[in-house]
């Protein structure tokens, strides 16, 4: 709901300022991306360096451009412009931080960078390893899937011949003529110890 105390031109102002400030902020965050299109292999200790140089002097041209329109924004919508500037705070002191680890320039401080870089690759390549296993374990799944569901076919058919019939019943008469001769086998027990 618009406010009331806010007059034609005052609105006007803001909506210019709003317009401004969000068009620069999107031009920063847009040199942020640039790093992020990067392949992890070719960024290099001098395309980071190159990086942070850029980015110092955008935010300096950002600061620059968009301080009027922040204070006229904040009249409006401090919640929102607050958090948008605290949210570059936090990604300028991610930058100082780098910076100041680029800055010492010291083997040691190259060598973590290397470090992390092969542990990146390390990652990766695991990564890769997992799903290429992962892969070949689905494909084997699948098959061992196939070869049950012909099992399965298999055994229905063998189930529904007429052969498989014939065998139970064969069976049956089997089991009977067994039960017989134990039968007769008990008889002529009784009958020796008889004797």
């Amino acid at each position: 709901m618009r406010n009331k105390n806010i007059g034609g031109r005052d609105l006007e102002v803001m909506k210019g300022n709003r317009s401004s400030y969000i068009k620069r902020t999107e031009q920063f965050l847009l040199l942020q991306e640039s790093l992020d299109k990067e392949e992890k292999e070719k960024i290099t200790y001098k395309v980071l360096k190159i990086f942070v140089q850029k980015y110092q002097q955008e935010l300096k041209a950002y600061h620059d451009v968009t301080l009027k329109p922040y204070a006229v924004l904040q009249h409006f919508f401090a919640n929102e412009s607050y958090i948008i500037a605290k949210n570059i705070k936090e990604l300028d002191e991610e930058m100082r931080r780098l910076d100041l680890l680029l800055q010492k320039q010291s083997t040691e401080s190259q060598e973590e960078i290397e470090q992390l870089i092969k542990l990146l690759k390390d990652k990766k390549q695991e990564q890769k390893n997992l799903e290429t296993q992962k892969a070949e374990m689905q494909e084997e799944r699948k098959r061992l899937r196939d070869l049950e569901q012909q099992a399965e076919e298999k055994k229905t058919k063998v189930e529904e011949s007429d052969g498989y019939n014939k065998y139970l019943k064969a069976k049956e008469q089997t089991e009977i003529e067994e039960k017989k001769i134990e039968n007769k086998k008990e008889v002529l027990l009784k009958r020796i110890k008889t004797f």
